[in-house]
């Protein structure tokens, strides 16, 4: 919440005694999921977890940022909510095709505007359009 006392996140340590809303089923990091020393409160996905942090049945959330993003507008919460500058973890995205010819074909179609768009750094300005960065 924008309110927390928590300004960044400088390891699992800090998180200790915290009530932290995770998606069920979904692997963070290896320490992360091992971790003891704070609550971790299930979620069906990212925006229940928002749900839970807003109702103040958890102090902090870990997500996908761009999902996060997404259900802080979609709720209208932008001005309640913040998002700590520093990420536990920074993943890839994928998508996956049928093994078809028409699963592969949708994949090379993709793949190849996707790489346009990184080299004409399209992809970069809907990130930072997007993300607020």
């Amino acid at each position: 919440m924008a309110d927390s006392p928590l300004r960044d996140f400088a390891g699992l340590g800090a998180l200790a005694g915290y009530s932290v809303g995770v998606v069920d089923g979904f692997t963070y990091t290896p320490a992360f999921d091992a971790s003891t020393h704070f609550l971790h409160e299930g979620s069906v996905d990212d925006e229940t977890s928002l749900r839970k942090l807003l109702l103040r049945r958890a102090d902090v959330v870990v997500g996908g940022e761009a999902n996060l993003r997404h259900a802080m507008r979609k709720l209208a919460v932008e001005d309640r909510v913040r998002v700590l500058p520093t990420a536990l973890d920074v993943r890839g995205r994928y998508v996956g095709f049928p093994r078809s010819d028409a699963g592969r074909d949708k994949a090379e179609r993709l793949g190849a505007v996707l790489r346009r768009m990184h080299a004409e750094g399209r992809i970069a300005a809907i990130l930072r359009h997007r993300l607020g960065g």
